[in-house]
């Protein structure tokens, strides 16, 4: 149930986040103006808290397969979490 509202709560973050940044890139403004200064910073938050969400609730998930003892579930939520952070790695780092 908690997995379920985290979920929810990321993509609303996240979508949030993605409009603030459209309303400034649509909006064609830039640094010294107002609406830049506060959008911008308040959609990149957005969209960082989003991702932290996102983690908490994998993490939920892979807890509630090891209790329900689906150990299929839990390699395959496992791997793609591996492959998902080596991905990142090799992209910030090159």
């Amino acid at each position: 149930m908690l997995e379920r509202k985290l979920y929810r709560l990321a993509v609303l973050t996240c979508v949030m986040g993605l409009l603030s940044i459209a309303v400034v890139i649509v909006s064609g403004t830039a640094y010294p103006e107002i609406l830049f200064q506060v959008l911008a910073p308040i959609g990149l938050l957005l969209i960082f808290v989003s991702l932290v969400l996102y983690v908490f609730a994998w993490v939920l998930s892979v807890k509630k397969a090891i209790k329900s003892k689906d150990y299929l579930w839990v390699g395959l939520l496992l791997l793609v979490g591996i492959i998902l952070l080596f991905r990142w790695c090799y992209i910030v780092n090159h």
